[in-house]
C-alpha cells in the first residue's frame, strides 16, 4: 500500500483504528496506570542521578516524595 493509498478519504486503516468505546479522559487515564513497581525504579534512577550530582540530602526527599506521591495517585486511579 502507498502513501497516497494510506491518507487517501475512503481507506480505512488499522493505524487509524480507535475504539470508540472509550473517551478521551478513559484513555488518558489507563495510560497512566502504570505498576507501582515501575514508579519506583524511574524515581529510584533519579533520585540517583541527583545523588550522582552530590546532593544526597535533595535525592532523599525527592526519592521519598515522588514514591509518595505516585502511590497515592494509583491508589486514586485505582478507585
Amino acid at each position: 500500500m502507498s502513501k497516497s493509498d494510506r491518507m487517501s478519504p475512503g481507506s480505512v486503516t488499522s493505524e487509524a483504528f480507535v475504539d470508540v468505546k472509550l473517551t478521551a479522559h478513559q484513555l488518558t487515564l489507563r495510560g497512566m496506570r502504570l505498576p507501582v513497581a515501575a514508579h519506583y525504579v524511574f524515581n529510584s534512577l533519579a533520585a540517583l542521578a541527583i545523588l550522582m550530582l552530590g546532593h544526597p540530602v535533595i535525592a532523599a526527599i525527592a526519592l521519598v516524595s515522588a514514591c509518595g506521591i505516585d502511590t497515592l495517585q494509583q491508589y486514586l486511579l485505582g478507585r
